[in-house]
């Protein structure tokens, strides 16, 4: 399945569009109503974090924004119900750099673990 995401990581501090093509993988289902599917994929996103700050131990901190691009994984985990309607766990980190204003690269880090989970409740055609 192709499978295109737009998400807000870091709490709404910023913007990712993500796409993935994902092979699904049925688990023998030990239930009569629905279905289970498992799931793994790649491909790529992108996105923007804008200036975000904390009060530290020292006062206010804050960063400037930054963009980033990268290769996208995918994970995860299905159920299917007999109406159509699925629920989903998945983890999609993303792999990549990032780019600071001034021309400084770094590593995307956060899309790793913090905007890498998702719960999902999708529509099924």
């Amino acid at each position: 399945m192709l499978q295109v995401d737009l998400d807000f990581p870091l709490f709404f501090w910023g913007i990712q569009a993500t796409a993935t093509y994902n092979w699904i993988f049925p688990f023998n289902s030990w239930t009569k109503p629905g279905s289970w599917n498992w799931y793994a994929g790649v491909g790529g996103g992108g996105g923007y974090i804008w200036g975000w700050g904390y009060l530290g131990t020292y006062g206010w901190n804050s960063y400037a924004g930054y963009g980033f691009a990268g290769v996208a994984g995918m994970l995860g985990v299905e159920y299917n119900f007999k109406f159509p309607l699925q629920l989903s766990l998945e983890w999609r980190p993303l792999i990549g750099p990032t780019f600071h204003r001034g021309g400084n690269i770094g590593f995307c880090y956060e899309s790793l673990y913090i905007s890498a989970l998702a719960l999902g409740v999708r529509y099924k055609f």
